[in-house]
């Protein structure tokens, strides 16, 4: 049965008085205080083990704390060595008895007490004991006094020790909590410290005391304040703003999200996000102001990024689009003025006006594709191409047409990569640069234009954000013009933005080169300053060995006369088209059936027309389209001519028709876009025709 201090000196405690009790016991206020001070282990054992020997005058005093079910003697002050850094089971020694039946033990021989393994204290001085637990209601340790003669310790010795044992108790808790403390201390100073953002804790006078390194990296190190109270690397608007933010924080209201803009140690601008929420004492008054403060500058650039690029796709888009309805447009008006002019052949006067028409009508179709053209829907001739010898050509051009007081530098790299363009499409695009530099150096001036070989890596390739890792060939052309601001750049590749004044551009330019560069798998980058020139970069797809191709050869083409009757089926929804085509087929000699859309055509031809050639448009209502017309009638006349149009871009009819920025695959049906042409139109017919004629199919 357990029992506890007090009934242990009354019974076994019997022995005299100490002379020295009362001077023991202020002796021990001082104890209580140097164990109060004591924050860990190592303080409050040194202090035990002085103080449990003075105190009561023994010849050996040890400091014995639980580990698990052993006992560990961590600590000892004795005339001569007993167990320091030994361990114990717990039901093998005095001490691991007392914390398991958590009460004292006062022992006058202990050769003659049943508790004590006699053998073990045989090689010491001990031969007498008192042993007390620490924290007898879940004992963590104990503290005992051994004596060299026998005797038996006095109530005041044990009741002193028992002092000593509750004092350390209370120490070796404040020791804990004081550890638990100081890890979280060290928890949150290691988060603060490795905290991808920037934490500044400032006093209740908006002093910066505490930073970790990401906001040294935002403002400086040591951070300090401007004459605004301001932190530094804020300045300008943003400093008046950071301002507002502390006054409603010194109120007590917490800020979240507050965009900012400041300068880095290196004098580049950075774009700040800061939050912010007041500490309070207890008593209410401010203690402190927590400030975090992330870096957006890469995340909204980023942003700005995207959203160019929604912008641009969705821009073209909506060109592609306007560009479908416009081809049909011009092609009933070119059509219909080809069919005028015919018939009015003996009528100069009439046709002069006609020819007047249809070459507003012919601008009007360049103007579309070149809206094609941004929108990455054109149709595209890839070639190889040596950079090298195609610029060398253009400079010949360029020096001729840019005027004398332009002054074109060539600076060829050697060992250039062949690329995969559209040569004619490449010269158009050099043009259009080289006339808006021409522009931009009103008084003249220098245009220089290198080329090189670039292999971009994954890492540059994250920076930027439209291009891809590969090899690329880079053409780049500066000029020493008047440059471009911010706000101009940012719109650089709007479709019909334009600097110069009316009439002096559509404002088509760029946004074909950047269509063009797009379409082509590769990238343009432009880099201005005001008064000093600007840089364009033209990063072009080197060719691969398996891409590398020469320019198709057309077949020979046969030239009949004309269609002797044969019957043409034309397929178009919209019937101003519709007629036109069919009035031109008429005039070529055949013979014309008309269908509004595919299921009627093939309802026809079950029915039991037989056409000759068939000439639809590709993207009609209904559930079948030109192409899905032209695979049903191949598949019981696998050699019907067939002839497709369309106002939309072929890369956006159908991805098996064309590939990426290359002709139609052998074996697909050729494509001929709107407006038309008769004359075009005609050569179409002829060119398919004929190469039906060669295979034996018509």
């Amino acid at each position: 049965m357990r029992r506890d201090t007090r009934e242990i000196l009354e019974k076994e405690g019997d022995g005299a008085v100490s002379p020295s009790y009362t001077e023991a016991m202020e002796h021990l206020v001082g104890v209580v205080r140097d164990l109060s001070q004591a924050h860990d282990l190592e303080a409050v054992m040194a202090i035990v083990r002085r103080a449990a020997r003075d105190l009561t005058g023994a010849d050996g005093a040890t400091f014995v704390l639980r580990d698990g079910d052993q006992c560990f003697y961590a600590e000892e002050n004795a005339i001569a060595p007993l167990w320091k850094g030994r361990r114990f089971p717990l039901s093998l020694c005095i001490s691991g008895w007392v914390m398991l039946n958590r009460q004292p033990a006062v022992i006058e021989d202990i050769y003659s007490d049943d508790r004590i393994p006699a053998e073990a204290y045989r090689p010491t001085f001990v031969k007498s004991l008192a042993m007390v637990p620490i924290r007898t209601n879940d004992p963590v340790g104990a503290i005992g006094n051994y004596w060299a003669e026998r005797r038996r310790p006095s109530a005041e010795q044990v009741k002193i020790l028992a002092a000593l044992a509750d004092t350390t108790a209370v120490a070796l808790e404040n020791v804990r909590i004081f550890e638990e403390l100081r890890q979280k201390n060290q928890d949150m100073t290691a988060l603060m410290q490795a905290a991808p953002i920037g934490v500044v804790s400032l006093g209740a006078d908006a002093q910066p005391n505490v930073w970790n390194p990401a906001a040294a990296g935002l403002f400086g190190d040591p951070i300090t304040l401007t004459d605004l109270e301001c932190l530094s690397g804020i300045a300008g608007e943003s400093a008046e703003d950071y301002c507002r933010m502390i006054e409603d924080l010194r109120q007590g209201r917490v800020v979240r999200g507050k965009s900012l803009t400041g300068r880095r140690g290196d004098g580049g601008a950075i774009d700040l996000r800061l939050a912010g929420a007041p500490v309070f004492n207890a008593d209410g008054s401010l203690r402190a102001m927590l400030l975090l403060a992330e870096d957006e500058t890469e995340r909204n650039r980023f942003e700005r990024q995207f959203l160019h690029m929604q912008k641009m796709e969705a821009i073209g888009q909506l060109t592609d689009g306007i560009a479908h309805d416009f081809n049909n447009l011009l092609g009933v008006l070119i059509g219909n003025l080809d069919l005028i002019r015919e018939r009015a052949a003996a009528d100069a006067e009439v046709v002069d006006l006609v020819d007047a028409a249809l070459q507003a009508g012919v601008r009007g179709a360049e103007l579309n594709k070149r809206l094609l053209a941004f929108s990455r829907r054109q149709a595209l001739q890839p070639e190889t191409v040596e950079v090298n010898t195609a610029v060398s050509d253009m400079v010949r051009l360029l020096r001729r047409s840019l005027g004398e007081r332009v002054e074109v530098r060539l600076v060829c790299g050697a060992g250039l990569w062949p690329v995969l363009v559209d040569p004619v499409q490449l010269e158009t695009a050099v043009m259009n640069l080289c006339v808006n530099a021409r522009d931009a150096m009103p008084q003249g001036g220098v245009i220089t234009i290198e080329t090189g070989n670039a292999a971009i890596d994954a890492l540059y390739a994250a920076a930027h954000e439209e291009l891809a890792p590969g090899d690329y060939v880079v053409l780049t052309l500066s000029d020493n013009g008047t440059g471009m601001p911010p706000e101009v750049l940012e719109r650089v590749f709007d479709p019909f933005f334009t600097t110069k004044p009316v009439g002096r551009g559509t404002g088509l330019g760029l946004s074909m080169v950047y269509g063009f560069m797009k379409q082509s798998g590769g990238h343009i980058n432009i880099y201005s300053e005001p008064g000093h020139g600007t840089t364009v970069r033209l990063y072009l797809p080197r060719a691969l060995a398996r891409q590398v191709r020469s320019a198709p050869v057309p077949p020979r083409a046969v030239m009949p006369g004309r269609a002797d009757g044969r019957l043409v089926l034309v397929v178009e929804d919209n019937p101003e088209m519709r007629r036109v085509a069919a009035q031109q087929f008429a005039d070529m000699g055949f013979g014309v059936a008309e269908a509004e859309n595919a299921e009627r055509a093939l309802a026809a031809v079950e029915a039991g027309l037989r056409p000759d050639l068939l000439f639809a448009d590709i993207i009609m209502p209904g559930t079948l389209d030109g192409m899905d017309l032209a695979d049903r009638l191949r598949r019981d006349r696998p050699g019907l001519p067939v002839l497709l149009t369309s106002g939309f871009s072929e890369r956006m009819v159908h991805d098996s028709l064309w590939r990426e920025g290359g002709p139609a695959p052998p074996g697909e049906y050729p494509v001929l876009s709107k407006p038309y042409r008769k004359d075009d139109l005609q050569r179409a017919v002829r060119q398919v025709m004929a190469e039906a004629g060669q295979r034996g199919d018509a």
